[in-house]
């Protein structure tokens, strides 16, 4: 992952037991959001918007029922 890139991601929810969702502002402003569970290459979606990406990860975790204390957003408003 480039450095733009890298200090672009940001970390979203924690998945039990170990694995995370993350997002990424791309260079074309877009975003992609994947969970790192498995092996890499890793899927992802991409979303024109931040509030896009931020409501379909707040569906998936939702949906999993996951403990309200994962989700914990990081460094992008």
């Amino acid at each position: 992952m480039g450095d733009e890139l890298q200090d672009n991601t940001f970390h979203i929810f924690w998945i039990p037991p170990d694995a995370e969702w993350l997002a990424a502002q791309l260079p074309d402003k877009n975003w992609a959001v994947w969970n790192d569970e498995g092996q890499p290459p890793f899927s992802f979606t991409v979303f024109s918007k931040w509030d896009e990406a931020i409501r379909y990860l707040r569906d998936v975790f939702d949906k999993n029922s996951y403990p309200e204390e994962n989700w914990v957003p990081e460094g992008y408003d």
